[in-house]
């Protein structure tokens, strides 16, 4: 075997023909190749290397900080948890969501009378009452009315200020945010129902030649009263029609306004 496939010491440049010799070799070489200079630093390296009993208490002791800490961290977050729990959806806009910009749900209904006109009678002649209810409630600033993306059958009402409640009934309800009950709702949509027949009269009153010479004009005139009359909102399933429509236009997300999960 030829020299250039031997394992040389670079310490001693002595030949090994085996490899794992002259591993071993080269070992113990640079160790006795070291100068005195080279072997006292070294040394000043390792004098401050913790013992084996030290290092087993410096672990123990940072498994001991690190448990203290998850506890700690249990404990906050169970906290968190209870505080998010407490706060409710009455609370937070009572807190956050009232004064003059939001109107109390007696001006509510003031203006949805108001803002019923003719456009919404014609609008009835191709479309069901329930679809014309919900464009004037479309056409209308409904901010006194609230409710959560993920609760559609949860509404809330806003009916003012303590003092402005006092003013408004002999009762004295409760002023602020309200949960609006079944029976507010039904209410709502009748009292709405009531001031559409004013418009209704008001078409026919306008077109009156035109519905008692034309034929068609008529029929047209009498499928908007049948519509109309035929209406019932203490029904389940056209109060569920109303309220899933009327959500659809107040309903907040509120995972994107605050960090508090409502209970």
């Amino acid at each position: 075997m030829s020299s250039d496939n031997k394992h040389g010491c670079p310490h001693c440049l002595k030949k090994y023909t085996n490899k794992k010799d002259a591993q071993k070799h080269i070992l113990m070489c640079e160790i006795l190749s070291k100068t005195p200079r080279a072997i006292q630093i070294e040394e000043e390296k390792t004098t401050d290397l913790p013992s084996h009993d030290e290092l087993c208490f410096i672990v123990m002791e940072l498994a001991r900080k690190n448990r203290a800490l998850e506890l700690k961290l249990e404990q906050i977050t169970n906290w968190a948890e209870r505080q998010r729990k407490k706060i409710s959806v009455i609370d937070w806009l009572n807190q956050n969501h009232q004064g003059p910009d939001v109107p109390t749900y007696a001006s509510f209904k003031d203006t949805l009378s108001k803002t019923i006109n003719q456009t919404h009678v014609e609008y009835l002649l191709s479309n069901t009452f329930i679809d014309t209810m919900l464009r004037i409630f479309s056409d209308t600033d409904c901010s006194a009315l609230f409710s959560l993306a993920n609760k559609p059958q949860l509404f809330y009402m806003y009916k003012g200020g303590i003092s402005e409640a006092l003013s408004e009934a002999s009762e004295a309800p409760k002023g602020g945010w309200v949960i609006m009950g079944r029976t507010d709702l039904v209410d709502l949509l009748n009292y709405v129902h009531s001031k559409f027949l004013r418009e209704l009269i008001k078409w026919k009153t306008t077109n009156e030649e035109v519905v008692s010479k034309n034929e068609q004009v008529c029929k047209q005139y009498n499928k908007m009263m049948i519509k109309f009359s035929e209406i019932e909102f203490d029904h389940d399933a056209t109060l569920c029609k109303m309220r899933s429509g009327i959500h659809a236009l107040i309903k907040k997300d509120m995972k994107n306004m605050i960090e508090y999960e409502f209970s």
